[in-house]
């Protein structure tokens, strides 16, 4: 199966860091994407010979944006280190699609903000160098995904945010994490050992039927890490 489609894309994005003293340290990111494309379909080898540019699904098309931005702060002072960043995503996915008996439109929102810290301090130990690091992690996600959707006709509208609508649905996820790790370096062999306590909160509700759904847990997890250094060939 051969196909041929056409697509377009802009990216926008800018960076900086500021350096305010030797230790202290600022840094910020912003980034906006913006992109469409046509979906085609297959063409069997008779059909691409013919005409490579054809389309045996005229009406499918998606198209997308996302913004990003990023804020941080470093402090960093012989083997001492801080930092704190933040973030934040907003994305917009959504086309149109031939489903057979129906064209559907999709937009789906969602967006991502959190922060996360860390603060660490390297020490000696006997042969062993280390670095101890404690940390927290938030997240909060959400989403919303909607459809619309027109039949299929001879003289095919396509649907808008005012056609029937069969699907209206939204979910966040919010979710906070401890983490405390040390690396340690012994000769050539670098393991690192850590502990996370994560406590997520999750919820989905279907804004057509008034279903909801709600869960969270927590829970603890232990991990640890090893490398070795290779020798010089």
């Amino acid at each position: 199966t051969l196909s041929s489609s056409s697509a377009a894309s802009d990216v926008y994005k800018r960076q900086g860091k500021y350096q305010l003293d030797e230790a202290n340290s600022f840094n910020a990111m912003a980034q906006y994407y913006e992109g469409e494309a046509e979906m085609p379909g297959g063409l069997n080898v008779a059909d691409y010979k013919a005409d490579p540019y054809q389309s045996t699904r005229p009406y499918d098309k998606f198209w997308g944006r996302r913004t990003m931005f990023n804020v941080g702060y470093r402090y960093q002072e012989d083997r001492r280190e801080f930092t704190v960043n933040s973030f934040f995503t907003k994305t917009l996915r959504s086309g149109y699609l031939d489903q057979g008996s129906f064209l559907s439109l999709s937009p789906r929102e969602y967006w991502v903000r959190g922060l996360e810290t860390r603060f660490a301090q390297g020490f000696d130990l006997g042969d062993s160098s280390h670095e101890v690091g404690v940390g927290y992690r938030y997240i909060n996600e959400a989403g919303h995904e909607l459809r619309y959707r027109t039949p299929l006709t001879a003289n095919q509208q396509l649907p808008t945010s005012n056609s029937r609508n069969d699907r209206d649905t939204r979910g966040g996820t919010e979710a906070h994490a401890f983490f405390v790790d040390d690396r340690i370096d012994i000769g050539k062999w670098t393991l690192t050992p850590g502990i996370r306590y994560e406590m997520i909160e999750s919820q989905q509700s279907n804004n057509l039927t008034h279903v909801k759904y709600k869960g969270d847990y927590n829970t603890c997890l232990l991990y640890t890490s090893d490398a070795a250094d290779e020798e010089d060939s």
